[in-house]
């Protein structure tokens, strides 16, 4: 009678716990990375996620991230924004996310040459590089 018990009790243990091991597998889970929004503007929905360089200092990018695009934020805030030129032929906008201003707060560039300046003027005046460097 109690080896009985026992394989009942098992059977009763195992059945409550399946539902509980089989939901870790259900739909839904992802490991994708968030979407890169910058002043409610989406730069970028890759699962991979992208990398938003800071370009309000002077900085040097090494490297494209998902998608082949530079992602550069250009202002800190949502409030203020910033401008910036770039040498003609060199990479052209993808997408610009704008400040409240009408400034630019961040924006995507898919480069058209591995070496590169972008110059961004700030709203106070001053100015930062980012030098766009990439290999091959």
């Amino acid at each position: 009678m109690r080896s009985r018990l026992s394989v009942v009790a098992r059977v009763a243990t195992v059945a409550a716990l399946v539902p509980l091991l089989l939901s870790g597998c259900a739909d839904g889970g992802t490991n994708a990375a968030p979407p890169l929004v910058v002043c409610g503007t989406t730069l970028s929905a890759a699962a991979a996620g992208a990398v938003l360089t800071d370009a309000t200092t002077d900085v040097t990018v090494a490297a494209v991230t998902v998608g082949g695009t530079v992602d550069l934020l250009l202002a800190q805030g949502c409030d203020t924004g910033a401008s910036y030129t770039v040498e003609h032929g060199t990479a052209h906008e993808v997408v610009r996310a704008r400040t409240a201003d009408g400034g630019l707060a961040a924006v995507t560039l898919e480069p058209t040459s591995s070496s590169f300046d972008v110059l961004v003027r700030h709203a106070d005046g001053t100015s930062s590089t980012a030098r766009v460097r990439l290999a091959g």
